[in-house]
């Protein structure tokens, strides 16, 4: 149901399914062929971030129906500049409005990341935790996008990348510029 809605907003330029198959599908069919080819280029050179994945709306469309896949994360991607993000922005809105029970949204960016309820970064931290007996105030957290608000809000030595977007910059204790700039504050 998700993806029907989603794919049927003219918005949406590119789809991305995180799941345990393959790790990503990409459906880019809403935009021309020469961008679609710039986006594999892109993924195909992304480097430290790389995530294998698969291309195309009929290999997407196979896993989604496939009752053996886990599907993690969905994240539709509205463009590039300031137009991508106003609209990402006002799309996360929109299906927080659509969907309210069933997922978690975050924007992010030129992007929103939706997940299933109760399936975000801090929940999943806060159980590893708590199995391995460590106070949660031993922690650390950095993160950059709308999904790390949660970790952000949950956790007391939060760090925010300085090139977030301001929502997120909000949520966090401490903005840095580079990950070394952590040693300033862990002992």
């Amino acid at each position: 149901k998700l993806y029907e809605f989603l794919i049927k907003r003219k918005e949406v330029k590119t789809l991305m399914l995180f799941t345990d198959r393959h790790h990503m599908f990409v459906d880019s069919s809403g935009l021309t062929l020469p961008f679609r080819f710039i986006g594999w280029l892109g993924m195909s050179l992304q480097g430290a971030y790389f995530e294998p994945f698969k291309l195309g709306q009929k290999r997407t469309l196979k896993i989604i129906q496939d009752p053996n896949v886990k599907i993690y994360k969905i994240m539709p991607w509205f463009g590039l500049g300031k137009k991508g993000i106003e609209t990402a922005r006002r799309m996360c809105d929109e299906f927080k409005k659509e969907f309210p029970e069933d997922f978690d949204m975050f924007f992010s960016g030129a992007a929103v990341e939706i997940m299933e309820k109760g399936t975000d970064k801090a929940e999943s931290l806060k159980k590893l935790l708590d199995i391995c007996s460590i106070s949660y105030n031993e922690v650390a957290v950095v993160g950059d996008s709308g999904n790390d608000i949660p970790l952000f809000e949950s956790f007391e030595n939060s760090f925010v990348m300085a090139q977030a977007p301001e929502e997120v910059k909000q949520k966090a204790k401490v903005s840095i510029n580079s990950f070394d700039e952590l040693s300033n504050y862990i002992k």
